[in-house]
């Protein structure tokens, strides 16, 4: 299984697009481990998945994980998740409730490469979405990996934090958008499931 994780902005990739060459993004064929949990202790930084200090979060069973798809991907999401909202493009799930809370959603945008559609631009850059989220005192950085981190304050709620990762499936034609936002309040922190999810979308 191949994925192609966007490693430049997406906006040069669509230049690409245009110019039918597929660019920037580097692949990765690493498989999960045996027990079908991704090692994201040896794929990724440890600060990046353990960002306030408390407890991780590991919930992470193909046993007993909960499915979303597409006609191009198939996302497992933790057991310990509710589905709070979904329509025919995406899957939000609350991964913690209260003030504490963390949302997880995974969004399914197909895309024609040879007919570029400037809303759908907007829609696929992850500093669009995440403009969308109307935070206060908005901060995002772009890693070399191709992932957005961000952080800000929900309006009359607390600081929050999170990051965005577009996966493409190139056979399909469709791109998931993968996003985590956790409060600064939560009792845990997700961002190592979060990764796990990320590291076992399978492509179609």
């Amino acid at each position: 299984m191949k994925k192609r994780f966007l490693l430049t902005a997406l906006i040069v990739i669509l230049a690409a697009f245009m110019l039918c060459a597929c660019s920037g993004g580097g692949e990765t064929s690493e498989e999960p481990e045996e027990s079908g949990v991704p090692a994201v202790e040896d794929l990724v930084d440890a600060a990046k998945l353990n960002r306030t200090g408390k407890e991780s979060k590991s919930g992470f069973d193909p046993a007993t994980n909960l499915v979303t798809e597409s006609e191009a991907f198939i996302v497992h999401v933790p057991s310990y998740c509710e589905e709070t909202a979904s329509e025919e493009n995406f899957t939000r799930y609350s991964m913690e409730t209260g003030r504490g809370v963390t949302l997880l959603q995974a969004t399914f945008i197909d895309f024609n490469p040879e007919e570029i559609d400037p809303d759908q631009i907007r829609i696929l850059t992850p500093s669009g979405f995440i403009r969308g989220m109307n935070l206060q005192n908005l901060e995002m950085d772009q890693a070399e990996d191709g992932s957005t981190s961000f952080s800000g304050t929900l309006t009359g709620g607390p600081d929050v934090q999170g990051q965005i990762d577009l996966v493409y499936n190139e056979s399909k034609n469709q791109f998931c958008l993968l996003v985590i936002m956790q409060s600064e309040e939560s009792e845990a922190d997700y961002f190592a499931d979060y990764y796990r999810i990320l590291y076992s979308i399978e492509l179609k």
